[in-house]
């Protein structure tokens, strides 16, 4: 249970005895899962800590619409156009929608200082992470309202070196998808249409 302890509240007790250690379930309290909503609420990086869903305006913002409610091409419209926060690794990698489509997104992102390797250069998780992102968002904008997915397989080709503090463009698109895989490439390149990483993605599909 040690993963509960990274600012988490935990749920179990420890019972300590000779041959080991008995977790014991702690009685149930409201208070606790408030707690517990607040934890992941922050986590994930979401502005409101309300037990329920974000609540946000469609594009046309006449309506309001529950995250659970939406297909995963209007969750990405509403990132881009700034209705949603992006998630929270998008602070880390500097990255941002520009564009969702059926099949297909683009992000803008830049390498800067905190990303170096120890040799000085950019470091290969910063087009590792950007290309994670466009593929799995790809995948995301063809899914249905509640209905997941999850990255199982990342191939990338670091081809040149990543430019510091320089907009690049990543780019995600579909190219096969079933009930329970999606299949996706990404591109990273610069305006000048320069290729400095290519990857394909496999993503499951999770339906409840």
């Amino acid at each position: 249970m040690k993963a509960l302890s990274h600012g988490c509240p935990k749920l179990y007790s420890r019972t300590k005895r000779w041959r080991g250690t008995r977790l014991t379930a702690r009685p149930f309290r409201e208070s606790l899962v408030q707690e517990n909503l607040t934890f992941y609420r922050s986590f994930w990086g979401l502005k409101s800590l309300a037990p329920q869903l974000p609540v946000i305006r469609n594009l046309e913002g006449n309506q309001i619409m529950a995250i659970e409610k939406m297909s995963g091409l209007e969750i990405m419209r509403a990132m881009v156009a700034g209705h949603i926060p992006p998630a929270s690794i998008a602070q880390t990698i500097p990255m941002k929608g520009v564009l969702a489509e059926e099949g297909k997104v683009q992000f803008e992102a830049i390498a800067d200082e905190r990303h170096l390797n120890p040799l000085g250069g950019v470091h290969g998780g910063f087009a590792a992470t950007a290309m994670d992102s466009v593929t799995g968002c790809a995948v995301h904008t063809m899914l249905e309202a509640g209905v997941g997915y999850g990255t199982v397989d990342l191939n990338i080709k670091m081809l040149k070196a990543v430019p510091l503090n320089t907009k690049l463009i990543a780019e995600g698109n579909v190219v096969y998808i079933s009930k329970s895989l999606g299949v996706s490439e990404g591109t990273l390149k610069d305006d000048k249409g320069i290729l400095y990483a290519h990857a394909t993605a496999t993503c499951m599909i999770i339906r409840r």
